[in-house]
């Protein structure tokens, strides 16, 4: 019978050694930076040889790597694909700091940041928010939109997706956009801003802006009518002045080189205005005047 207990005692001390190895582990991370194992990709041409910075490809698969004194960033690609992995290994010891993985413009998943004995320190989540998957969201947007996000534009009409705070209805959603090739100075061309609750999947509203532009036809549209920006300004409880309100004189008067109050958000004909005095500015005036000061 004692032998029996002592045994028992002997396998639980094991046990707890067994799982408390297996945290340390998750804990942990040994993975380090070896130039070596891109000996066998060529250069890539596309990029001008600068100091401090390599860049590599092989079929579709492309690295740029930069080095500096406090670490080494190496950002790994497909051609074909919107998902890229960046990595940052401390200099020193060329041990992984954090890894991060992006959907265009979207950082997905859970980010581990350690320290330079490879402890972990600090970790995110930045899918928290965001209970409808990017995988759901593409399934979607192939679905209601006929285009397929899992792979980079190589057209005329680009996209992109953005993980943003939509401030009007106080939701974290997805922003997918579509838009022709965008000119080299200003904001004025054709697009369409799509706006996806993060947690439902739900369509909140469209936003369109210079349809009229070249390419504006051809955007993607949905099989579903979705609500408008428009229809979603008009029944919140937004900042925006009602209309039926007598309107009061926006912004104050500002002279060049003058003072201007530190809210400032647009300088126009000699009155300073802050964001939502100039949003009201613009929804008094005409079509013509508002397509111009957008």
């Amino acid at each position: 019978m004692i032998r029996i207990l002592i045994l028992f005692v002997l396998f639980t001390l094991y046990s707890q050694g067994q799982d408390l190895n297996i945290n340390l582990k998750k804990d942990k991370v040994m993975e380090y930076f070896d130039v070596n194992k891109y000996k066998d990709w060529e250069i890539d041409p596309d990029y001008y040889p600068i100091t401090g910075a390599k860049f590599f490809k092989k079929g579709d698969e492309r690295v740029s790597i930069h080095f500096s004194n406090e670490n080494i960033i190496e950002v790994k690609s497909n051609y074909q694909s919107p998902i890229k992995t960046k990595n940052i290994y401390y200099s020193s010891n060329k041990l992984l700091w954090s890894s991060k993985k992006t959907f265009y413009n979207c950082i997905i998943g859970i980010v581990i940041e350690y320290n330079e004995i490879g402890k972990a320190i600090k970790k995110t989540n930045y899918d928290k928010e965001y209970a409808f998957t990017i995988d759901e969201l593409c399934d979607f947007i192939q679905d209601e939109y006929n285009v397929n996000i899992r792979r980079i534009s190589d057209g005329y009409i680009k996209w992109d997706v953005k993980k943003i705070y939509e401030p009007i209805l106080k939701k974290s959603c997805y922003r997918v956009d579509f838009y022709t090739p965008k000119p080299q100075v200003g904001e004025i061309y054709a697009r369409k801003e799509i706006y996806i609750d993060s947690k439902t999947g739900k369509v909140l509203y469209e936003e369109n802006s210079f349809l009229f532009l070249e390419g504006g036809d051809l955007l993607p549209k949905s099989k579903t009518d979705f609500p408008k920006k428009d229809d979603i300004n008009n029944n919140s409880t937004s900042l925006f002045i009602e209309e039926t309100k007598e309107p009061k004189e926006l912004g104050v008067p500002y002279k060049q080189e003058g003072y201007y109050p530190p809210d400032t958000y647009r300088l126009y004909d000699g009155r300073a205005y802050n964001r939502e005095e100039w949003a009201a500015y613009v929804k008094r005036q005409n079509w013509l005047v508002r397509w111009w000061l957008s």
